[in-house]
């Protein structure tokens, strides 16, 4: 039972990626945002060097800090109750069927994407909320400086769209498992059913014979503990199936 121990969040880091996925440009996430990050830092480029007031540049900027982290916000809430959907959808049955397959760290790994991309979020929230700010300083205006930060935290918002978007896959991927290993609880419900059928065709077959005299019920049950005594060959088994056969047809 060591896979399901609670694991600290450097552990499921550890466990979940081999490198940090907003650097890992082997990634499509990684490196279509780097791409986009580029193209978009060669228009701040051309921006910047168009205006020649600053007042303007600064004023444009805030407008598009401030709707960022209303956007950011958005997707955190987004991000959240997709977790808690998720993770209310797995159910006890199926987490039990998953364990006893030895996926349960595989499940992890897909939830703790995101839990990756929240706290992605919530830093991106703190940093614009602070740029927005320092925006409102009356400080000299450093060309390359402004597209420097630009161009990295351009990168960065890329990656949690792409990232975001990467996850509707993984909402897939939880979907089928727990179609996958619901199946094994269905089945084995259906076996339960089958056997409390049989049972109750035995006992029947078992009541019209005695009644009618074909069979004698202290017959059957010696029978019936004969067989038990030659058939089964564990002990603890063999008590087991005699106390049962005691208690069901309530012989002393």
């Amino acid at each position: 039972m060591d896979q399901i121990k609670m694991r600290s969040s450097r552990e499921l880091y550890k466990m979940s990626f081999k490198r940090n996925p907003l650097i890992d440009f082997r990634k499509f996430e990684s490196y279509i945002s780097l791409i986009f990050s580029l193209v978009f830092t060669v228009i701040v480029y051309f921006y910047v060097s168009s205006n020649s007031e600053v007042e303007y540049i600064t004023s444009n900027t805030k407008d598009i800090v401030l709707y960022t982290i209303f956007g950011l916000l958005g997707m955190l809430g987004f991000i959240i109750s997709g977790l808690a959907i998720i993770s209310g959808t797995i159910g006890h049955n199926v987490t039990k069927n998953i364990i006893k397959a030895k996926k349960f760290n595989s499940l992890l790994k897909i939830m703790f994407s995101f839990n990756y991309l929240g706290h992605l979020l919530g830093f991106l929230i703190v940093v614009f909320i602070f740029i927005y700010f320092i925006l409102s300083i009356n400080s000299p205006f450093v060309k390359w400086a402004y597209i420097s930060i630009s161009a990295m935290l351009s990168y960065a918002i890329f990656f949690v769209i792409f990232f975001a978007i990467s996850l509707l896959k993984t909402c897939l991927d939880i979907f089928v498992i727990n179609y996958l290993y619901s199946d094994e609880e269905e089945m084995q419900e259906s076996n339960n059913v089958e056997m409390e059928f049989i049972n109750l065709k035995t006992d029947t077959i078992t009541q019209i014979l005695s009644e009618r005299n074909l069979i004698d019920k202290d017959s059957f049950i010696a029978k019936l503990k004969q067989r038990v005594d030659e058939d089964i060959i564990d002990d603890s088994k063999k008590k087991e199936l005699m106390k049962k056969i005691s208690d069901y047809y309530s012989v002393d």
